[in-house]
């Protein structure tokens, strides 16, 4: 992207100009990617560079790009209340801007409805979101129709509208397989998802704070699915799965979105999961599966046992809050881990 930026602005060839249009896109590409980077001083600087272009080339007279970059630059640092300036009068105005509809505008919307998520204004949310839906069916963008559904979804579960958010989201579960059976390579797949994992986030920190923990369930096995590149996954209700569990057997849903771990416990019969919250810092589990990967190289060596005793800090984080509500009558765990504690023992 440098490269390109540099070709851009000084041309090699001495009878060509400058494409200030180009040289601007350049600029754009090089601030988003630094923002993705987490590099916020070099995205601030390419977007200020990109400020002055859209000034001297007098593109983007209603801002909409602007705003668009401006919204997603402040969310990413944190600054949700900054960026709900610019998009409440975006959403003010969202009726006006959805007849011209174009690709800047979809995103536009889409960064101001985040926002008013990130700030509570669930019911502005709803409303942008159910617009972007009906905006993408009529323009054809499978892709932000599937990530405007489920933010639609976060915006039904917040407002207490829980049988609305349910069909809203079943029906992004369909768009998405749907969306991933045109995309072939594995690769392609974790990428998709690495660009939903905040709309998974959100997903199921709404539905943790609600008492729906059926649906809880089923949207935790639609995000891991689709996150592990299942481009048409499997997945069991919570009847299913405890109409196939002996008696003495329980099943353990371990996930961890929005910064908060938690388990899923199911018991033969149940109809209803058990919620167990876990104090499970992210980094802190994949810094102890990190650490027992290393230390069992050696032990393999000496034939040691050592590496399961340095476990026993992040198993009280856990495994411990799961194992104190089994009874004795439970002899078999059945575990489906989440990310980093998908590597420990």
């Amino acid at each position: 992207l440098l490269a390109g930026h540099k070709l851009q602005a000084r041309p090699t060839d001495p009878n060509r100009q400058i494409d200030w249009g180009q040289l601007l896109v350049s600029c754009i590409n090089l601030h988003i990617f630094y923002v993705n980077a987490n590099r916020m001083a070099d995205a601030s600087l390419w977007l200020k560079t990109a400020e002055d272009l859209f000034e001297k080339t007098d593109t983007d007279p209603d801002q909409i790009v602007r705003d668009r970059l401006w919204i997603g630059f402040l969310l990413a640092q944190g600054r949700a209340r900054d960026a709900w300036r610019i998009a409440r009068s975006v959403l003010e105005k969202a009726a006006a801007l959805a007849d011209e509809a174009g690709d800047d505008v979809l995103l536009l919307l889409g960064n101001a409805g985040r926002t008013a998520i990130a700030v509570g204004e669930f019911e502005a949310a709803r409303r942008a979101f159910a617009l972007l839906v009906q905006l993408c069916e009529d323009r054809n963008s499978p892709d932000l129709l599937v990530s405007s559904l489920g933010y639609e979804a976060v915006a039904l579960f917040r407002l207490g509208k829980f049988d609305d958010g349910v069909e809203m989201l079943s029906r992004l579960v369909r768009e998405e397989r749907e969306l991933r059976a045109m995309i072939e390579r594995p690769l392609h797949q974790f990428g998709f998802s690495g660009s939903h994992e905040t709309l998974y986030d959100n997903l199921i920190a709404a539905l943790h704070d609600s008492t729906r923990l059926r649906v809880l369930f089923d949207a935790i096995q639609s995000c891991k699915a689709f996150a592990i590149g299942r481009a048409a996954p499997r997945l069991a209700s919570t009847h299913e799965v405890s109409a196939t569990l002996a008696p003495e057997s329980v099943f353990l849903e371990f996930d961890h979105h929005g910064n908060a771990g938690r388990c899923l416990l199911i018991r033969p019969g149940d109809e209803n999961p058990e919620l167990i919250e876990l104090n499970a810092d992210y980094d802190t589990v994949l810094a102890a599966a990190v650490d027992f990967e290393r230390r069992m190289r050696w032990a393999r060596l000496a034939l040691s046992d050592a590496p399961f005793d340095s476990l026993d800090g992040v198993a009280t984080t856990v495994l411990h809050p799961v194992l104190s509500r089994l009874g004795a009558e439970t002899q078999r765990l059945l575990v489906a881990p989440a990310g980093a504690a998908a590597r420990l023992p």
